[in-house]
């Protein structure tokens, strides 16, 4: 393999690299929340049940007083929301065999966190205390 395509797998994976995750939550309103060219507050709470953990969001609604419907992750052993040091807000779930990190939008994965990453510990602390 020639260094340039080495060179671009080196990039690739600092691109997927995952952002340092912190301040660790089971509710949060967020006031300046992006909803398509606009702006709303969107309210995230952990929800506990008989099947685990999951995350809803509620989004205000713009044209009526009140909230609109809430969106719902699937269920995980623990769940918490967190800050990336990028600036935006992610979902973790301990899911048993890894940690799964999803974007804030609920639409996609941000990645995963497996026992043999480094900084699998660090982002397990996170699920310890409330």
């Amino acid at each position: 393999m020639d260094a340039r395509r080495i060179a671009a797998r080196i990039i690739e994976a600092e691109a997927d690299a995952l952002p340092t995750l912190s301040n660790p939550r089971m509710e949060v309103v967020i006031e300046d929340w992006p909803i398509g060219r606009q702006r709303c507050k969107a309210w995230f709470a952990v929800e506990s049940g008989p099947r685990g953990e999951r995350v809803s969001r509620r989004t205000e609604n713009k044209s009526r007083t009140g909230w609109n419907a809430p969106k719902y992750t699937t269920y995980a052993t623990r769940t918490r929301i967190v800050d990336g040091d990028d600036g935006r807000t992610y979902i973790i779930k301990d899911v048993g065999s890894h940690i799964s990190v999803m974007r804030g939008d609920m639409k996609f994965s941000a990645g995963n966190i497996w026992p043999e990453d480094a900084q699998h510990a660090d982002v397990l602390s996170l699920f310890d205390g409330p």
